[in-house]
């Protein structure tokens, strides 16, 4: 059975180089955000002070001064790498696939296994980027 990560493993094309083939470094939460406009300079420094005195992370601090969303926050994050934002809901999730994997696998790599079509199973993953997560649930599917 193929896993479906529902990521584009190649480098998008923004993040690469014209005429290399080597990905830019990764940008930080502030610079995403700012590329899709959705806080300002202004916005973006304000909550990097309040993060610091909070000792916070940039978007839980976004979240708390009210800037933005966590929804946006994972949207533009999603748009940047590359992969579908999904928001999930219960009903769309059937215990018939959940049920096929172990769930303390599932909740250590903060998973849902959400549709089966063929031999294609689509994950959707806390982090996508976490890559020890997407290997357990992978080999679990490959058995």
């Amino acid at each position: 059975m193929k896993l479906d990560l529902a990521r584009d493993p190649a480098p998008a094309a923004s993040d690469v180089d014209a005429g290399s083939e080597a990905p830019k470094p990764r940008l930080r939460l502030g610079e995403v955000l700012r590329r899709y406009d959705l806080i300002s300079e202004a916005q973006l420094d304000g909550a990097l002070e309040a993060a610091r005195q909070a000792k916070e992370r940039l978007g839980q601090a976004l979240v708390r001064l009210g800037l933005l969303t966590q929804e946006q926050i994972n949207w533009a994050l999603a748009h940047h790498l590359a992969i579908p934002y999904v928001e999930l809901g219960a009903e769309g999730i059937t215990a018939e696939l959940i049920n096929r994997f172990p769930e303390g696998v599932l909740r250590e790599a903060w998973a849902v296994p959400l549709l089966e079509l063929d031999d294609e199973l689509r994950v959707a993953f806390a982090d996508p980027t976490d890559e020890a997560a997407v290997e357990a649930v992978a080999a679990l599917a490959r058995k």
